[in-house]
């Protein structure tokens, strides 16, 4: 765990780093949108580049997430492979 990290959530806290993800995941969610909204190559290289930050600053809150409420890296990424299997049995069928 980067140390970056834990200290901004320990600074922070659970309930306002829980507030603070939704608002990343919203911003997101908005960012994503521009890239599909934008329209010739420039607009797209400028969606691109917030799409970076805003998957950047998700990133970051999920890690203090993960950190402040003692979620298990490895169950995470047996949820994720889990998810990724059913998803290929689908696109198989």
């Amino acid at each position: 765990m980067n140390n970056k990290i834990k200290k901004i959530a320990n600074h922070y806290g659970v309930q306002k780093q829980c507030i603070q993800s939704m608002e990343e995941c919203g911003e997101l969610i908005q960012a994503i949108a521009k890239v599909q909204r934008s329209s010739g190559q420039d607009d797209l290289i400028r969606a691109k580049n917030h799409l970076y930050e805003e998957i950047a600053d998700v990133n970051i809150m999920i890690e203090q997430l993960k950190y402040l409420l003692q979620l298990s890296g490895i169950r995470i990424n047996n949820e994720m492979n889990n998810k990724l299997d059913r998803q290929i049995e689908r696109i198989e069928k």
